[in-house]
């Protein structure tokens, strides 16, 4: 029999933490903690996980017990992580997720690709006064608070000081379930555009007005866009590949790749990969419909 005191460090991971999963974790002498308890720190290619403010690297093995549907986005963004840092778990199959994953999920992939995005941290709005000071530390203010879930602008808050924290929802007012939060440092824009990417080419590009988090409101649910179409070949051949390379990476064949270029520095970042963009069906005004329409047709075998 092994003796507990020579046996290496276990996290049991679970979406409710209930006797059963306390007994277990006692036979086995294992962490028992929740997805609620976790941080995501993607900087660069560098990946950092906290779980109850804990280095997941000092674990040797995860058990990720249980997840429930509000969860298993979670858990195949946490089995990304660790296929990266070389920690073995269980189940495997959480690697799988595809299609079902979030905005989490992508800017892992991407990160883990080497596609440039802004420096992310992720954790549950329950989690948000344990790791306020983390965030702060890592980003500095002032901070862009994004809901998981938001679309359109909505859920997107600035963060200037420690007190506005506390301010942040703490559940999602849709369908009353915990907040889930991406902190961006936030990145000054010189440009911002829109990328259809079909296939392997870029076919649009248009412009977006640059989003100013710069008044430092907390809530900037209903800001104004703006765009122009461009020629696609008077954006940079750099960041068309970052855009086709963001796309191919995410495995998504017609997509709305956000690519924007930081005042000052020039530095490339990819703020978002849309599966299913919205297009202008105003054919006076763009061609998206008909360059759509032709790469259907031409990946159906058609002319």
């Amino acid at each position: 029999m092994i003796r507990r005191d020579k046996m290496k460090k276990i996290l049991i991971l679970i979406d409710k933490i209930g006797p059963k999963a306390l007994f277990l974790g006692k036979e086995v002498n294992a962490t028992v903690a929740c997805f609620t308890d976790l941080l995501f720190d993607i900087n660069g290619g560098n990946i950092k996980i906290l779980v109850k403010g804990i280095d997941i690297n000092e674990f040797k093995l995860v058990y990720i017990r249980r997840a429930d549907h509000s969860h298993f986005s979670l858990a195949g963004s946490l089995a990304r992580c660790l296929d990266k840092l070389g920690i073995p778990y269980f189940d495997r199959s959480f690697s799988e997720i595809g299609a079902s994953g979030d905005k989490l999920t992508s800017y892992l992939k991407l990160s883990i690709a080497g596609i440039p995005v802004p420096h992310t941290i992720f954790c549950m709005g329950g989690s948000v006064e344990r790791y306020e000071d983390y965030i702060v530390s890592k980003i500095g203010f002032p901070i862009i608070s994004k809901e998981l879930v938001g679309q359109h602008m909505a859920g997107i808050y600035s963060v200037s000081d420690k007190r506005q924290f506390s301010q942040l929802p703490r559940k999602v007012e849709k369908n009353n379930r915990i907040a889930k939060y991406l902190f961006q440092k936030y990145v000054p824009l010189e440009n911002e555009y829109r990328f259809l990417v079909l296939g392997d080419e870029v076919k649009i590009i248009h412009t977006k007005v640059p989003r100013d988090y710069s008044l430092l409101k907390l809530n900037y649910s209903n800001l104004n866009q703006n765009e122009e179409y461009l020629d696609v070949d008077s954006v940079s051949s750099e960041m068309r590949k970052i855009a086709i390379k963001a796309a191919k990476c995410l495995n998504i064949q017609i997509a709305g790749v956000d690519v924007a270029v930081e005042a000052g520095t020039g530095k490339i970042f990819v703020f978002e990969v849309n599966r299913g963009p919205g297009f202008n069906y105003d054919k006076k005004i763009s061609r998206e419909i008909d360059e759509v329409a032709k790469f259907l047709r031409r990946e159906a075998g058609g002319d």
